[in-house]
C-alpha cells in the first residue's frame, strides 16, 4: 500500500465561481503551472481553492477588492461552488461547498465510503490545523502582496503558528486551537468525533441485535424467490413448446400459401386456355370490343328501322298513288280541254240570247208593221223571223248541248257545275302528285340508307366473325356474347395474372417450399396458440417483476444485514478508533495543562530554528549574494552582509519578495514535519528578474519533492524555467 506523505489535491471541480463555470482540473502531486493571460481565471481558481476550505472571507468589508463574496459570486446569478478531492495520510476525502444568495452548504465525506465526516467543522482547520487567516498568510501566496519587513501583516501570519518572545496573544490562540481540537473530539453539547463514534458503536450494537430478525426475513424472501424462479422456469418450458407450435403454424401457413399459389397458377392457365378457345370464334386475333359490337347492334337496329321505313314509305306511295288515281278519276272530262267546252257553251248561250234579241226585234217589227201597215207580208215575215229566232233561242239556250251527252251529263246545268269544279280537282290532283313524288323520293332515300347499312354491317361482321352466315340479329347476338365472354375471360386472365404476380412478389419459392416441407396440420388455430402464448408471456413478465422485487428485497436485506462477524469486526474497529480518540482527548487536556511549561522552550528554540530554515532557502535563492537571515522577536528580518547586518527594508523589492517567500517556506517546514500541505503561488514572481526567478524556482522545485505546489502566472518564463529544473511539472489548462 502506498504511503501518502503530503496533503494533496487530486481533483478540482468548479461548477460556477466568478467568471469560471464547469471547469475540472486534475493536478499532479508535484508542481502544477497555470499559465494564462490576465482575466482568464487564474486568480479565480486560486480563490476557489481557499473558498472550498474556508468559505468566503472579508464579507463584512465594503471595498470590492476585499469582499470575496461580491467578487466571486457567479456573474449570471447562479450559486457559487464546486468540490475538491483531497488525499491525506489519514485517507481520501471529498469536500463540496456551495454558496447561494441566502444559504451555504458544506459536505465533507470519505471518498471511499461516501460517509460524511467532520460534520460542522471547517475543512481547512481539520486538514491544515490552521485558521483562514493563517492559511492565507502562510500557505496561500497572494497576488501583488506588498511585503514589508516587520510590519503587522507579517507578524500576524507568524503569530498564528508559533509563539514569539513578546506576543501574548499567540499563547491565547494556541490555547484556543487546543480547545478547538479538543472540542472537535467532544464538546459540552455532546458533539464531535467521540460522540459520533459512540453513537456509531451503539448503532452497531443495535444492528447486531436485529441481524437475526433480518436474516429470518431474508430466508423467507429467498424461499419466495426460489418459488418464483421455479414458476418462471415452468412458464419458460411452456413458452418454448408454444414457440414450436407457433413455428409450425408459420410453416403451415407457408404450406397453405404455396398451395394457394399453385391453385392460382392453375386457374391462370385455365383462364388463358378458355380465353384462347373463345378467341377462335373471331377472325384471327381480331376481337371486337363490346362498344364496337353494341355499335353494330345499334346499326342493325337502325337497319331494321330503315327497312321498316322503306316498307312504310312504299305502302304510303301506293296509297298516295291510289288517292291520285281516285282524284284524277273524279274528273268527268278525262283531261280534256275544258276551256274549249266553256268557250263553246258561251258561244252557244251568246247565240241563243242573240236569237232571243232578234226574235224580240222581229216581234217588235211585226207589231209595228201591223199597226202601221196592217197585216201583210212584212208582218208575217217578221212574225216568221220571230218564230225562227225563238226556235233557235230555244235550241241554243234551252236545248242540251252536245258536250252534255258526250261527258255523260243529263243536263246542261250539270255540265256547267262540273266545269266550275274541274279547276279544284286539278289543284287537288297536282298536290297529290307532289305528295306522291315526295313519298317516292323519301322511300328511295330510305332504301339507299338501308342498303348502305346492310353492306356496312355485313362487311364488319365478316371482318370479325369466322362464320358470318346467317341473320344479322343472330350473328350480332353471338358476336356480343363472344365479345363479352372474351372480355370477361381476358379480365379474369389479367386479374389472375396480377394476383399471381403480386403474391409472387418478394416471395422466394424455394425458401417457401423449404419452410413448408415439414409442416403438419396444427391441432388448433393460431388465435388459441397466440392467446395461450400471450397468457404465459404476461404471467412470466409478472413473475419476473415479482422476482426483481424480491431480488431488490434480498439486496436490501443483505445490505442492511451483513453477517454478524462482519458487524462485530466493524464494531471493534469503531471501538478501537474510539479508544484512540479518547486517549487523544485526554492528551489534549494534558497539553493544555503543560502549555505554560513549554512557552519558554518555544521562545528559545523556534525563532532560531525558523531563521536557520529560512536562511537555507534565502542564500541559494539569491545566488549566494546573501548568506544568513536573522529573525527578531517582532519577526523583523535582517540579512548578513559584509560589515554586519542590514534590515530587510534596505533590500530591493525583488530581494524583499524573495526573503518573504523563503520565510513562508521555512514556516511550512517548521509547522508540517510529517505531511506537508500544498502551496498556492498566485503571480508572486512579478518583481523578480529572470536570474533571481531561476534561483527561486530551483528552491521551490526542491520543495515539490514533498509538497504539492500550484503556480499561477501570466508569463511563460516560469513554465520554461521549471521545465529545465524538474520533470515533476504539469501544465494545467483553463478550458
Amino acid at each position: 500500500m502506498t504511503t501518502i506523505d503530503r496533503i494533496m489535491i487530486e481533483r478540482i471541480d468548479i461548477s460556477a465561481f466568478g467568471g469560471v463555470k464547469n471547469l475540472t482540473l486534475i493536478p499532479s502531486g508535484g508542481i502544477n503551472v497555470i499559465t494564462a493571460p490576465n482575466e482568464s481565471g487564474k486568480s479565480t481558481v486560486a480563490a476557489f481553492i481557499k473558498f472550498i476550505f474556508y468559505g468566503f472571507g472579508g464579507q463584512r468589508r465594503q471595498a470590492l477588492a476585499e469582499n470575496e463574496r461580491s467578487l466571486y459570486m457567479p456573474w449570471d446569478g447562479s450559486r457559487a461552488g464546486g468540490g475538491i478531492t483531497l488525499s491525506t495520510p489519514e485517507g481520501r476525502f471529498r469536500i463540496e461547498r456551495y454558496q447561494s444568495a441566502a444559504k451555504e452548504t458544506l459536505d465533507i465525506y470519505d471518498a471511499y465510503t461516501r460517509k460524511s465526516v467532520f460534520t460542522g467543522l471547517i475543512p481547512g482547520e481539520v486538514f491544515f490545523g490552521v485558521g483562514e487567516e493563517t492559511f492565507s498568510k502562510v500557505l496561500f501566496f497572494r497576488q501583488l502582496y506588498q511585503s514589508k519587513n516587520g510590519d503587522d501583516a507579517l507578524a500576524e501570519q507568524v503569530q498564528n503558528i508559533i509563539f514569539s518572545a513578546d506576543e501574548k496573544t499567540n499563547t491565547e490562540r494556541a490555547v484556543k486551537r487546543l480547545k478547538e481540537l479538543r472540542a472537535s473530539l467532544k464538546n459540552n453539547q455532546k458533539r464531535g468525533m467521540i460522540p459520533t463514534l459512540e453513537n456509531e458503536l451503539a448503532s452497531y450494537d443495535e444492528k447486531l441485535a436485529s441481524s437475526v430478525s433480518i436474516k429470518n426475513e431474508l430466508d423467507s424472501v429467498l424461499v419466495s424467490l426460489g418459488e418464483k424462479k421455479q414458476k418462471i422456469a415452468f412458464n419458460r418450458t411452456k413458452l418454448d413448446a408454444l414457440e414450436k407450435e407457433k413455428e409450425n403454424l408459420r410453416k403451415y401457413e407457408a404450406k397453405q400459401k404455396l398451395a394457394s399459389l399453385l391453385s392460382l397458377a392453375r386457374a391462370d392457365k385455365d383462364a388463358q386456355a378458355r380465353y384462347e378457345e373463345c378467341v377462335k370464334q373471331f377472325s384471327g386475333d381480331n376481337i371486337p370490343d363490346t362498344e364496337l359490337v353494341r355499335s353494330l347492334i345499334n346499326d342493325n337496329s337502325e337497319l331494321a328501322l330503315a327497312e321498316k321505313r322503306v316498307s312504310e314509305l312504299s305502302d304510303a306511295a301506293s296509297a298516295e298513288k291510289s288517292r291520285l288515281d281516285s282524284i284524277e278519276g273524279s274528273d268527268p272530262f278525262g283531261g280534256a280541254d275544258t276551256a274549249k267546252i266553256k268557250s263553246s257553251l258561251k258561244r252557244r248561250t251568246a247565240l241563243g240570247y242573240l236569237f232571243l234579241a232578234l226574235c224580240v226585234a222581229c216581234i217588235g217589227g211585226a207589231a209595228a208593221l201591223y199597226f202601221t201597215s196592217g197585216a201583210g207580208i212584212p208582218v208575217f215575215a217578221c212574225a216568221g223571223g220571230a218564230a225562227l229566232f225563238a226556235a233557235l233561242f230555244a235550241i241554243f239556250v234551252l236545248g242540251k248541248p252536245r258536250d252534255v251527252k258526250k261527258y255523260g251529263f243529263t243536263a246542261k246545268a250539270e255540265l256547267e257545275k262540273a266545269l266550275e269544279e274541274q279547276p279544284l280537282i286539278k289543284v287537288r290532283a297536282e298536290e297529290q302528285r307532289k305528295k306522291l313524288k315526295s313519298t317516292e323520293q323519301e322511300c328511295e332515300s330510305a332504301r339507299t340508307r338501308s342498303a348502305e347499312l346492310k353492306r356496312s354491317i355485313g362487311e364488319r361482321i365478316e371482318s370479325y366473325m369466322s362464320d358470318s352466315q346467317g341473320e344479322y340479329d343472330e350473328l350480332l347476338r353471338r358476336m356480343l356474347d363472344n365479345s363479352i365472354e372474351a372480355g370477361k375471360l381476358k379480365a379474369e386472365k389479367i386479374s389472375l395474372g396480377k394476383q399471381l404476380e403480386e403474391q409472387l412478389a418478394n416471395v422466394d419459392l424455394e425458401e417457401l417450399k423449404s419452410l413448408a416441407a415439414d409442416a403438419y396440420e396444427p391441432k388448433r388455430d393460431a388465435s388459441a396458440v397466440t392467446r395461450e402464448y400471450e397468457f404465459y408471456t404476461s404471467a412470466s413478465a409478472g413473475l419476473r417483476t415479482q422476482e426483481l422485487e424480491l431480488e431488490k428485497q434480498r439486496a436490501s436485506l443483505e445490505a442492511r444485514s451483513p453477517s454478524p462477524s462482519v458487524l462485530y469486526g466493524k464494531r471493534e474497529a469503531v471501538k478501537n478508533r474510539l479508544d484512540v480518540l479518547e486517549r487523544k482527548y485526554a492528551s489534549l487536556g494534558v497539553a493544555l495543562e503543560v502549555l505554560d511549561e513549554s512557552r519558554e522552550y518555544m521562545r528559545s528554540t523556534v525563532s532560531p530554528k525558523l531563521a536557520q530554515i529560512a536562511s537555507g532557502y534565502f542564500a541559494p535563492a539569491t545566488g549566494g549574494k546573501y548568506g544568513e537571515l536573522t529573525i527578531t522577536n517582532d519577526l523583523s528580518m535582517a540579512v548578513s552582509v559584509s560589515g554586519g547586518e542590514k534590515e530587510a527594508d534596505y533590500l530591493s523589492a525583488g530581494a524583499r519578495d524573495t526573503a518573504y517567500m523563503c520565510l513562508r517556506l521555512a514556516l511550512v517546514d517548521l509547522l508540517y514535519s510529517r505531511a506537508k500541505p500544498f502551496l498556492v503561488l498566485d503571480d508572486v514572481f512579478s518583481r523578480l528578474d529572470d536570474v533571481r526567478l531561476a534561483y527561486m524556482l530551483r528552491e521551490i522545485a526542491k520543495c515539490a519533492d514533498n509538497s504539492q505546489i500550484f503556480i499561477m502566472t501570466c508569463h511563460e518564463r516560469e513554465s520554461i524555467a521549471l521545465s529545465a529544473l524538474s520533470q515533476n511539472v504539469k501544465k494545467l489548462e483553463l478550458k
